[in-house]
Formats: structure tokens, sequence, C-alpha cells
């Protein structure tokens, strides 16, 4: 964003102090008005990337705060009414940034008031659980309150549709469209009275939901179970939301070899030992991979704070072999079509390439 201050700048600055501001909030904002004038935190609104929302957690039109994730929860709403209908659950998760969990419960009120009916896990949880926690309980869409491995000023705000994916286009400008339609001064003047969001519908069971997921994933034919297995595994979360679950996993699966780095092992929104929480930046392997060369561990993993993102270093030869995304896609797939009695279905040239070279049947579906 350019540091100059843009047209419509001022009028998106006015727009803002229409929202219900805290006293502090509104006094912070006149009196560093230039200052973000300047800054970008009123250069325009925000909008749509992959899934929905990510910026930079401030005061502004243009930054994630309580206003705007009340905004685009109303958005989603309005979506979700107008495909499906009203009392249509909706499912939330956040991750172990900052304000992920004020977020959250912001956006369950907001959908208890639209006539909807919000269901929160209330632990820092990965991605794919509220992905299959959508489609096991029948909900018409899923919110993850997540910045992926954005640096720790960020947050955003993912959207899941009934079918556990991400929106795609046309779904997302729709829900942008729906976006800009809420104006700040019809916000509800309880958003930042916390006491009164104590009522919403919580009706999940956390553990019992972790459980029909793993259970689920371990009679895919592709896992090996009933075996031990002897591979030893250093695996870190990045102060995410992975540690816990991973680790319940991986034993379930029958790795006694496997382990969580302990500087790393608990959810931080300040990411206390790494700058940027992106597993595909080999740097943010430093920690693992110190950690690992005393034991001589095979395999180093790292995931992204909402754990939907994988990075992983194999030992070889007294040192760690830094993979690549596409590096291990390769070999994600090639074991799939070694062990999985399903038919594979890709999109991906390299993939297709992968199983011409192997002599595989694949099923272009793009």
């Amino acid at each position: 964003m350019s540091p100059e201050k843009t047209p419509n700048a001022l009028e998106y600055y006015n727009s803002f102090l229409k929202a219900p501001l805290t006293e502090q909030e509104r006094t912070d904002l006149e009196q560093n008005k230039e200052d973000y004038l300047k800054n970008g935190s009123f250069e325009g609104e925000l909008a749509f990337g992959t899934g929905g929302v990510r910026e930079i957690v401030s005061s502004g039109s243009a930054r994630l705060n309580v206003y705007n994730i009340a905004r685009l929860t109303s958005a989603l709403a309005k979506a979700v009414i107008d495909h499906f209908g009203k009392n249509q659950k909706v499912i939330l998760a956040a991750d172990s940034r900052l304000t992920s969990p004020l977020f959250s419960t912001i956006s369950a009120y907001v959908l208890q008031q639209e006539g909807l009916q919000p269901i929160l896990f209330h632990r820092p949880t990965p991605t794919p659980i509220l992905s299959f926690a959508v489609r096991e309980y029948k909900a018409s869409a899923g919110i993850v309150i997540t910045a992926s491995h954005n640096p720790p000023e960020y947050n955003g705000f993912k959207v899941y549709w009934n079918d556990g994916a991400q929106i795609v286009s046309p779904l997302d400008k729709e829900i942008e469209a729906n976006f800009h339609t809420i104006t700040y001064e019809s916000l509800s003047s309880e958003l930042n009275s916390i006491e009164h969001f104590e009522n919403i519908n919580t009706d999940i069971t956390e553990e019992d939901t972790f459980e029909k997921y793993i259970d689920k994933l371990l009679k895919e034919d592709f896992i090996k179970t009933g075996i031990e297995k002897k591979s030893s595994i250093l695996y870190s979360p990045l102060h995410g939301t992975g540690g816990w679950f991973f680790e319940r996993l991986f034993q379930r699966m029958g790795y006694n070899k496997f382990s969580v780095l302990k500087e790393q092992g608990q959810p931080d929104g300040n990411f206390p030992t790494i700058g940027l929480p992106n597993p595909e930046e080999e740097i943010s392997f430093d920690l693992l991979k110190e950690e690992g060369l005393k034991h001589k561990t095979k395999l180093l993993l790292a995931s992204d704070p909402d754990a939907d993102r994988i990075g992983c270093a194999v030992y070889r030869e007294g040192q760690y072999e830094f993979l690549t995304g596409n590096q291990i896609g390769a070999l994600l797939m090639d074991h799939l079509l070694k062990n999985s009695k399903k038919n594979l279905e890709t999109g991906y040239t390299w993939m297709q390439a992968h199983c011409i070279l192997n002599q595989y049947n694949y099923y272009p579906t793009l």
C-alpha cells in the first residue's frame, strides 16, 4: 500500500468513526488522525483473496478489527440465508493468534443475531478439523479466524461452504458485495460488551469431533495401522494449533518415536521463537534442525498456525534436506497411487507427468 494519503482516505476515516467505537479507540483515532490517513489504514476497504480476508489488525476501514469482523460475518450470514434459509448451522474455529478468540466470539454473536446457529470450537483448532466438522454436522458454512502463515500482526477471516471447501468465485464475490453494503453505523453497540456473548450456542462436543476425525482418517486404505512404525519424527506446530492434535494422531497411527518440539509446542500468537510461521520457508526449521541433529531424527515436520500447510526435511548424510512443496506433493501422490484402492482424481500437470512416468492411470478434473 502507498504511504501517501488516498483521495478517499478521509471519507473512509469519517465513515469508520460511526462504528460503535470504545472511548479509547475514538481518542486514538482522533489524536493520531494524520498517521492513520497516511499509513494505509483507510486506503479503501478490505478485499477478498484466497478463501476470505487476511490483514493487519488495527483500527481502519482497510484493517481487520472487531467492526470489520462483524461486517464480514453479517455478509456471510446474508449469503447463507439467501442460499439455505435461516436457522442454519455455521461452525467456527480459530488459530492461536492473539485476537482470534475475540474475533471468533464476535462472529458467533453476529451469526446468532442474524438468525443462524453458531457452533464454536473453544480451543485453538486446526483448519482441517473445521472443514471436517462442517460436513460431519451438516452445517451450511464454516469460519476460521486465522491469517495462516502471515506475521504476528495479521489475522484473517476464512470462509468454508457446506461442502467443507474454501469459498471460490462467484461465491466470494457475492459475500464481498454484501460486505460493502453493511455500514459501520449499523453495527450493534454491544460488540464491545463481551458479557453479552456468554449465551452463544456451543453444542459441539470437541473431543468427540476430534475422535471422529481421527477414526475417519485411520480408515483410509492408504494409512497402515496396527503395526509399529520405527521412523523417528520431530514436529513443530510453530506455536500454532497443531501440537496436541498431531501428537495424538501420530500415536494412534503407531509412530512411537514421534515427538513435539518443546520450544514451539504451545499455542502462542506472539510466535516468540520465529518471525514468520511459514513451514514452506526453510528458516522456520532452524530450531527443528538444531534439536533433530542431536538425535539424528529421520524426519522433521512443521505446520503453519492453523495446521493446513506442511513443510518437511529429511535427514541424509549428517544434514537435513529441505523438501519443496512440489517434492512433497509428488511423494504423497506416489504413496496414494501405490497404496489406495480408490480411483484418484488430479488436475495438476506435474502430477499427470508423475502418473505417466510410473504407468499409473489418472483422471483429469480441471
